[in-house]
Formats: structure tokens, sequence, C-alpha cells
């Protein structure tokens, strides 16, 4: 079963709407419902440690990786180890991720002001090297 999936199934479970997941967790309802999809699920990821606190009985090995059931019973106190790590990994390679997304993104937009500042693109340019009059004349 996908993310995706497993989000629904969550929803479905609880009795309540994709709608009230998305409060949730902190996201505009219309652009969670984008992500409960096949090709948008990596949208989720992100959100996932504030659905497990929202709700703590649902299994953090099932929610990221599909592994077990979807609740803890009552012997299931204590979390795989294994697993727990993997979580850790995996949320310390999400926060790595944003953060290089964030600097991608404050260089693309330096670079685009730069670009507008410098007029790079515009008539100006292409008649100082003749190619706006090539072939005219």
């Amino acid at each position: 079963m996908q993310l995706y999936e497993r989000i629904r199934l969550l929803a479905q479970d609880r009795g309540i709407s994709q709608a009230k997941l998305a409060e949730i967790v902190g996201v505009y309802p219309q652009k969670f419902s984008q992500w409960l999809n096949e090709k948008s699920q990596k949208n989720l990821w992100e959100h996932l440690p504030k659905i497990l606190d929202a709700f703590p009985d649902i299994r953090p090995e099932w929610l990221y990786y599909d592994h077990g059931p979807m609740l803890r019973d009552a012997a299931d106190t204590q979390p795989d180890p294994d697993l727990e790590q993997q979580l850790v990994e995996a949320r310390a390679k999400i926060a790595a991720l944003e953060a290089e997304l964030r600097e991608a993104d404050r260089l693309n937009r330096k670079l685009t002001a730069r670009l507008l500042v410098d007029g790079v693109g515009d008539n100006a340019d292409a008649t100082a090297t003749g190619k706006a009059s090539e072939g005219h004349g």
C-alpha cells in the first residue's frame, strides 16, 4: 500500500474527512487533497510526524513503511528500535532536503533578480549584438 493510500485509510478509520486531517497537519484542504495520489504523495512525507503526534496509537512503522499493523496494541509499548532509527534518519534526510530546497530557492530568486536588473534578454542586448537586425535590409 502506498503512502497516500495509508493516509486515506487512516482518515477513514478515524471517521474524519480528508479536510479535517489536512487541518490537523496544518495544510489547506485543497492542497492536501491534491497530494493524495501516487504522483504527488511525496509532499505528504514532511507531515507524517504531525500525524503521529495527533494519533499516537498509529504505529510509525506502518505509516512510514507499511510494515505491520496500523494500530499499536496493548503489548506494543516500544517500537522496533531498528525502525525507530530509520525514522530518525528519514526525518533528518527530510530536514536536509528541505534546507537544500530553501537554498536553491534563495539562489534562484537572487539570479532572477540579477537577470532582471541587468536586463538580460531585452531588445537592447539583441540590438547590441547585431542579431536583431541580421538578415534585414
